[in-house]
């Protein structure tokens, strides 16, 4: 009788762990941390983290990764990777705060909000929740063509213009001005407001091209070399990136 009670607990035992395998609990990912909006067509990146952890310990995680959905509802489904190796956007190795860098978005790119869907899978294939993250893409204005001559043999005078546009409308450029500075010293000369009014030195109203005549604040400009930085501004208080001129003055 001790043998057949000893037979039936083993096959009890038995059969328990094998009708409940050890339990695979998922993956979890909280503490997300992204911008709410990107410029669009900007050469820089933005940072983003999530935090993750798994029962089975972070070893058990394969991967952390965000896929994006564009404005209009469309997804290529790529899964970019987040990393917990200390290099890059990530500063800890180990410590289960997942970063990547998130390029902006080219300037042809679709302008509104984009939805960044992060999540994690562990090595069995086991998902977590899913945060999503919406981050807006937004136009700013553009400058290109940045000119600048002095009028010589004086020197007295400085002509600076530069092609301003955005994809919302030319109405909705706040303003536009040019900082400039005396490279040889490194003086800051000051800021100075550009139009397309067709006055001061703008030769053509309401044709992109902003444009200013700058009598020189000392009489006469001085031989050397200077920095033209061109600046605009939407109405909405988003930047144009800088568009930088060197002339020298001989």
């Amino acid at each position: 009788m001790k043998i057949l009670i000893a037979v039936f607990l083993l096959l009890a035992s038995f059969y328990i762990q094998c009708g409940n395998p050890a339990k695979n609990d998922n993956p979890i990912i909280d503490d997300v941390v992204a911008p709410d909006s990107i410029q669009k067509g900007i050469p820089d990146s933005s940072f983003a983290s999530v935090r993750a952890s798994d029962p089975q310990g972070l070893d058990d995680i394969y991967a952390v990764y965000y896929v994006v959905t564009k404005p209009d509802g469309t997804s290529n489904g790529i899964k970019f990777p987040l990393f917990d190796d200390g290099q890059g956007y990530d500063s800890t190795s180990g410590d289960g705060i997942y970063s990547t860098a998130i390029a902006a978005p080219l300037i042809t790119s679709q302008t509104g909000n984009f939805t960044f869907s992060f999540a994690a899978v562990d090595r069995k294939g086991s998902t977590s929740n899913v945060i999503n993250k919406i981050i807006k893409a937004y136009d700013s204005p553009v400058i290109s063509l940045p000119y600048g001559e002095f009028n010589l043999p004086q020197r007295t005078e400085l002509l600076a213009s530069a092609k301003v546009n955005d994809a919302q409308g030319q109405n909705t450029i706040d303003s536009v001005w040019l900082d400039l500075t005396y490279q040889d010293s490194g003086r800051f000369i000051g800021s100075f407001k550009l139009n397309d009014l067709g006055i001061n030195g703008d030769d053509i109203a309401a044709d992109s091209i902003y444009s200013a005549n700058i009598i020189s604040p000392d009489l006469m400009f001085s031989i050397g070399t200077y920095v033209l930085a061109f600046q605009a501004i939407d109405n909405d208080g988003h930047r144009a990136l800088v568009s930088t001129r060197i002339l020298v003055l001989q």
